[in-house]
């Protein structure tokens, strides 16, 4: 993110100016920075890329970033508020942005945009993703290799899922058959 901001316009540096610098309370940062100087280093790129209106792709990696700290520090409720904000800024990225997107190739963003998917439980979206990525030619095989690992454990956890489904469902059906069944005579016979 150093060098987006080493390139940054006239006007750009005016908007900060502007908008940013009358609240900011100067700091002195560690030369080796924690998890929560991170989060609020990479918290302020954010606020910076907004104002000065950066590229979608640019926000969402920034907030791809934030959600990393946030899985360093198990706080998974921030966490997987950056990660929606990232996949949707990825999502809107791929479709309206020219690649590379922040550096990445149209296969490296479709992989992305499934793992997101796949790690906020949006798994019918997370497949579309990692099967474009695997039944086109000219993908590195790496990258197919990765979306079929993804796939893969996509596929598990549903299997998991299911059957513990029917386990709890077994268990229903089985204290039902314990339950000592009335009829209509049951009322003279007890």
């Amino acid at each position: 993110m150093k060098r987006d901001f080493n390139k940054i316009r006239d006007s750009e540096i005016n908007l900060v100016k502007e908008k940013i610098r009358p609240k900011w309370q100067p700091r002195s940062y560690p030369e080796v920075y924690d998890v929560n100087v991170a989060i609020e280093r990479f918290k302020l790129s954010l606020l910076n890329y907004y104002v000065i209106d950066a590229k979608a792709s640019k926000k969402a990696m920034n907030c791809l970033k934030l959600a990393w700290m946030y899985r360093i520090l198990e706080d998974s409720e921030n966490e997987n508020v950056f990660l929606r904000q990232a996949l949707e800024g990825f999502n809107y990225a791929y479709f309206n942005e020219a690649f590379p997107l922040y550096n990445m190739d149209k296969f490296t963003s479709m992989y992305i945009i499934g793992e997101l998917n796949r790690r906020l439980g949006n798994n019918d979206e997370s497949l579309k993703w990692f099967s474009q990525i695997i039944t086109t030619h000219g993908v590195p095989s790496k990258l197919k290799d990765r979306s079929r690992e993804q796939r893969d454990l996509i596929k598990e956890a549903e299997q998991l899922e299911k059957g513990v489904d029917e386990l709890n469902n077994d268990d229903v059906i089985s204290k039902e058959d314990q339950k000592p069944k009335k009829g209509f005579f049951s009322r003279f016979f007890s």
